[in-house]
C-alpha cells in the first residue's frame, strides 16, 4: 500500500499489550521499527460545550530501528495521531481476564508524511514495512 503526497491514510486498529499485565500498548512493527509518543495526549473537546471531553489524540513519530535503546534507530517523516474515544464508564473484570494482550480500546489513525518547504521527494511513497 502507499500513499500520495497530500493524501493521508486511515484506519481502525485494537490497541494490544506491551506487557502482559501492564496497560501500554505495543506500538512495535515486527523487526522494521515502531511509533514513539511524542507529547502526552490532547483532550478534544465537543464543539458546543468545551467542558466535555469526547477523546484524546495522541502524536508519535515512526522510527527505523529495534528498540527505544538501540543504536541502529533511524527518526523518519512518518507521522501518525492516534484518536480514541473518552471511556464513559469502567468495567469490573476478574483476574483471568487481566491476561488477554488486546487492550480495551480500539483507535482511529491517521498516518502521513510530515514535509517541509525544503524537502523534494518522489510523489508516492511507501508505507514502512518489516524486513521479513
Amino acid at each position: 500500500m502507499s500513499l500520495r503526497r497530500g493524501i493521508d491514510g486511515f484506519f481502525f486498529t485494537p490497541l494490544y499489550r506491551k506487557y502482559p499485565f501492564g496497560g501500554r500498548p505495543n506500538r512495535g512493527t515486527n523487526e522494521s521499527g515502531y511509533w514513539k509518543a511524542t507529547s502526552p495526549s490532547k483532550m478534544i473537546y465537543h464543539p458546543h460545550n468545551k467542558n466535555r471531553v469526547l477523546g484524546y489524540r495522541k502524536s508519535l513519530i515512526y522510527f527505523f530501528g529495534r528498540s527505544p535503546e538501540g543504536v541502529e534507530n533511524v527518526r523518519s517523516n512518518w507521522r501518525m495521531h492516534e484518536y480514541s474515544i473518552k471511556k464513559t464508564s469502567t468495567t469490573n473484570r476478574d483476574h483471568k481476564d487481566d491476561m488477554r494482550l488486546q487492550l480495551d480500546d480500539w483507535v482511529l489513525c491517521k498516518i502521513f508524511i510530515q514535509t517541509h518547504a525544503k524537502c523534494h521527494r518522489s510523489t508516492s511513497i511507501n508505507y514502512p514495512t518489516s524486513r521479513t
